[in-house]
């Protein structure tokens, strides 16, 4: 359980470190989506989705990096609202 719990709590640090350090906004919707498919995938029909978010979280880091990536690169690179960090 305590897996689980520290997972979990990366994932949405990690969401957390990247929105206030560069401004970004894509890993914190990658957190909150993939929170909503296991959430109502656990109400709605059974528990694949959220078995596989709570057990194996560490396969949802990459997308959530990659997203940071590919964000902060297209805004650096369009210069469209520079990334500028909060903290």
């Amino acid at each position: 359980m305590a897996y689980h719990a520290v997972g979990l709590f990366l994932l949405a640090g990690v969401a957390i470190a990247f929105a206030l350090w560069c401004g970004l906004v894509s890993p914190g919707a990658f957190v909150l989506l993939f929170t909503v498919l296991a959430l109502s995938d656990h109400v709605i029909s059974g528990p694949e989705f959220s078995v596989l978010y709570l057990g194996w979280w560490f396969t949802f880091l990459v997308p959530i990096v990659v997203a940071a990536v590919l964000e902060y690169g297209a805004r650096t690179l369009l210069q469209v609202y520079p990334p500028k960090p909060l903290v």
